[in-house]
């Protein structure tokens, strides 16, 4: 079994989950992943890179996690920005210029975008938005989302 560090806010504690197998190719350091939490589904960002369970057991129980740990839902992928539709309701209200600075604040600082994006089946943007539209602007092939269909255990909340 493989287990990954997790943060879910920047400033926060680090939580260990469980990297099912199908996932752990996909699963590095900054990925964007969906956990199961004890709050639900929660996005978060991979800290580690997979790990065997047996190595890292003892850091692990330090850090306060509990076995069985819990699971890794879902992870980002690269989805080309032609793909993505934006759905009327989106288009009708754009973000304000404070938020698009802080989306490209943190592609600058970060290499990536630090909000969540997400996508159903169909390629229509669910969340994200201003992490697409900066995207767009700095024209950029492709950005990472995590795909609904992805999600282990179905399909989520929509």
């Amino acid at each position: 079994m493989k287990a990954v560090m997790v943060k879910h806010t920047n400033e926060g504690k680090v939580f260990w989950f469980e990297a099912p197998e199908a996932l752990c190719e996909r699963i590095e350091p900054g990925i964007q992943v969906v956990c199961d939490t004890v709050k639900g589904r929660q996005y978060g960002f991979a800290v580690s890179a997979p790990m065997e369970l047996e190595d890292v057991k003892g850091a692990a129980a330090m850090c306060g996690a509990k076995f069985p740990l819990r699971k890794i839902l879902a992870a980002a992928r690269p989805i080309s920005m032609d793909n993505i539709k934006i759905p009327d309701y989106m288009k009708n209200s754009p973000p304000g210029d404070k938020k698009i600075a802080k989306r490209l604040l943190e592609f600058y600082h970060a290499g990536q975008f630090r909000t969540f994006v997400s996508v159903r089946p169909d390629g229509t943007l669910l969340d994200g938005y201003s992490a697409y539209l900066v995207a767009k602007r700095m024209e950029l092939d492709r950005i990472y989302a995590v795909f609904v269909k992805d999600l282990i255990g179905g399909e989520g909340n929509d």
